[in-house]
C-alpha cells in the first residue's frame, strides 16, 4: 500500500544505502532515531546505547532493505539512502515522497521493542529527560496519600524453602543400594549394619520428601498465581511434576525390589535419571537468568561511550526500575482500573489500583530475588536511589558500594545456579553408569563429587550467613515496609 507522506509518519531512522550485483545493501548506520511522539535523538544519542540494542535495530532496519518489494522499489528508483518509519502501526519505508507499508508484524515487534529498551537506557544515563504525563501528576496529586506500602509481613509471606525436594527424593530412595554397591566395589562388609535397617525405611524416607517437595510446589504455585509472578508459577508446577515423578519412581522401584523384577527396577532408575536432568535444566535456566541480569547493569557500568557519572547513575536507576513500580505503570494500572469500572467511586478505583499495583511489586522483588537475593538489597536501592542521583558528587562512594553488592549477590547465585548443575547431571550420569554397568569407577567418581558439590554449596551458605557476613549485611535491616511508587525515572 502506497500513500504520501503526512504529520502522522512517525521516522525512526535514515539508511545509507550500497548498490552491487544488483541489489541494494544496508551500508552504514542511522543518525537518527525516532523514540515516540515527542522524542527524538541524534547520532551521538543513539551511538551510547549499547551494542545489544543498537545491533538489533541494525538488524531491523538490515531486514527492512532485504525485503524483495524494498529491494525492487529501490532498483528501479536507486536512492543513496532509504528513510524507514511507522505509520498506522505498520512499518513504511519513504522513496521519492511515496509511503510504502510493510506487513510484517514479527519485524514490527522486534522494532518497538528496541525502541522502548532504547528509551529506557537513555533515560537511565539521562541522555533523554522522562516527562510524566499530565495524567500521572494529576494522579498523583490526589492519591499520594491513599496509596499504600508493602509491608515486612506480606513479604516474609512470599518468601518459601526454595530446596529442589525431588533429589532429596532419589537419595532416599537409593541410598541403601548406593552404599551396598560402593561397599562391595572396595570389599566392605557392611551386610550386617544395613540388616538393622529396615529395607522399607528409605523409600519412607523418600516419599517423605517428595511429598514434601509437591506441597511445596502447590504452595508456590498458589501464591504466585494470586500476585499474577508467571516464573514463580513456571517453577511450582514443574516442582510438582519432579517430585510426583520421584514417588512414582520410587513405587515403581519398591515393587520391582519385592517382586524381584529387573524390568520394573530399570524403569525407576529410568525415572529417576529423568528427574536429575529435569532438575538441572531449572538450575541452568536460573544461572542463566542471573547472566542477563548481570549482562544488563554491565551494559551500564561498561559503556565506554558513557561519563563515570552516567555509567552510575544508569546502573541506579536499572536497579531502581527492578525493585519499585514507576509512575507510568501506576498511570497504566488506574487508566486500565477506570476503564473496566467506570462507574466505581476514585476511593474504589485507588483500592483495586492499589492491590493490582502491590502484586506487581512483589513480582518485581521476587524476581530480584532469584537473580540477586534477599528483599534487604532491594529495600536499600528503593530508600537511597533518589538521594544517590541527586547527590552524586557526594554519594559516589556509597554508590559504588552498593552496585557492588549488587554484583557480588548476583555472582553468587549464578555460581551456585552453574554448580546446583553440574551437581545433577553428574548425579544422572552416576544413576545411568549404574544401570548399564553395574557401580564402577566411573559411577563412584560421578558421585562423590556430585555429592561433594552439593555438600560445599550448603556449606558455604552457612558459612555465609553465619560466620563471614559483612558488616553491611549485619547492619541491614529489612525496612518495615516497602514503597509502592518511584519517581518518574525508569
Amino acid at each position: 500500500m502506497v500513500t504520501s507522506v503526512n504529520d502522522n509518519l512517525h521516522v525512526f531512522g535514515n539508511i545509507d544505502l550500497s548498490y552491487s550485483d544488483k541489489k541494494a545493501e544496508f551500508s552504514s548506520y542511522i543518525f537518527k532515531l525516532h523514540l515516540d511522539d515527542n522524542t527524538s535523538i541524534l547520532f551521538d544519542n543513539v551511538s551510547a546505547l549499547p551494542d545489544s540494542i543498537k545491533g538489533n535495530l541494525k538488524d531491523v532496519f538490515k531486514s527492512v532493505v532485504e525485503k524483495k518489494q524494498v529491494q525492487k522499489d529501490l532498483l528501479k528508483n536507486p536512492q543513496n539512502s532509504l528513510k524507514i518509519g511507522k505509520l498506522d502501526d505498520k512499518i513504511v519505508y519513504v522513496i521519492n515522497g511515496s509511503v510504502t507499508k510493510i506487513n510484517d508484524s514479527r519485524l514490527l515487534k522486534k522494532l518497538d521493542a528496541n525502541l522502548r529498551k532504547a528509551k529506557k537506557y537513555l533515560t537511565n544515563v539521562e541522555k533523554i529527560e522522562k516527562k510524566p504525563t499530565k495524567e500521572e501528576i494529576d494522579f498523583y496529586k490526589s492519591s499520594a496519600t491513599t496509596i499504600d506500602k508493602v509491608s515486612k509481613k506480606t513479604l516474609l509471606e512470599h518468601k518459601k524453602s526454595d530446596s529442589e525436594w525431588s533429589l532429596w527424593a532419589i537419595w532416599a530412595m537409593e541410598s541403601r543400594s548406593a552404599v551396598n554397591k560402593f561397599c562391595n566395589a572396595f570389599h566392605i562388609d557392611i551386610a550386617s549394619i544395613l540388616d538393622c535397617v529396615p529395607s522399607w525405611a528409605e523409600d519412607i524416607l523418600g516419599y517423605y520428601f517428595a511429598g514434601f517437595g509437591i506441597l511445596n510446589g502447590i504452595e508456590q504455585e498458589s501464591d504466585s498465581r494470586k500476585i499474577g509472578d508467571k516464573e514463580g508459577m513456571w517453577d511450582g508446577r514443574h516442582k510438582i511434576n519432579r517430585n510426583l515423578i520421584a514417588m512414582i519412581g520410587g513405587a515403581i522401584q519398591a515393587i520391582g525390589k519385592t517382586l524381584a523384577s529387573l524390568a520394573l527396577t530399570v524403569v525407576g532408575s529410568a525415572l529417576f535419571i529423568f528427574i536429575a536432568i529435569y532438575a538441572t535444566l531449572r538450575y541452568v535456566y536460573f544461572a542463566i537468568s542471573a547472566m542477563k541480569f548481570r549482562n544488563k547493569l554491565n551494559a551500564y557500568l561498561k559503556n565506554d561511550k558513557l561519563t563515570d557519572e552516567e555509567k552510575l547513575k544508569g546502573a541506579i536507576n536499572y536497579l531502581k526500575s527492578k525493585v519499585t513500580i514507576t509512575q507510568a505503570e501506576t498511570a497504566k494500572v488506574l487508566k486500565k482500573v477506570k476503564k473496566q469500572y467506570p462507574n466505581e467511586s476514585d476511593e474504589k478505583i485507588k483500592k483495586i489500583a492499589n492491590n493490582i499495583l502491590k502484586n506487581k511489586l512483589l513480582v518485581k522483588l521476587k524476581r530480584f530475588e532469584r537473580r540477586v537475593g534477599g528483599s534487604v538489597l532491594a529495600a536499600k536501592i528503593q530508600k537511597n536511589s533518589d538521594d544517590y542521583i541527586k547527590n552524586y558528587a557526594a554519594k559516589r562512594l556509597e554508590i559504588e558500594k552498593l552496585i557492588n553488592r549488587v554484583k557480588d549477590k548476583n555472582k553468587i547465585i549464578f555460581k551456585e545456579n552453574k554448580w546446583y548443575a553440574a551437581a545433577t547431571i553428574l548425579q544422572a550420569i552416576e544413576i545411568s553408569v549404574v544401570l548399564a554397568l553395574g557401580f564402577t569407577t566411573v559411577a563412584a567418581v560421578c558421585g562423590a563429587v556430585s555429592s561433594s558439590i552439593f555438600a560445599l554449596i550448603l556449606l558455604a551458605y552457612f558459612y555465609r550467613k553465619y560466620v563471614s557476613r559483612s558488616e553491611e549485611d549485619k547492619q541491614d535491616q529489612l525496612s518495615e515496609s516497602i514503597d509502592l511508587i518511584a519517581d518518574p525515572a525508569i
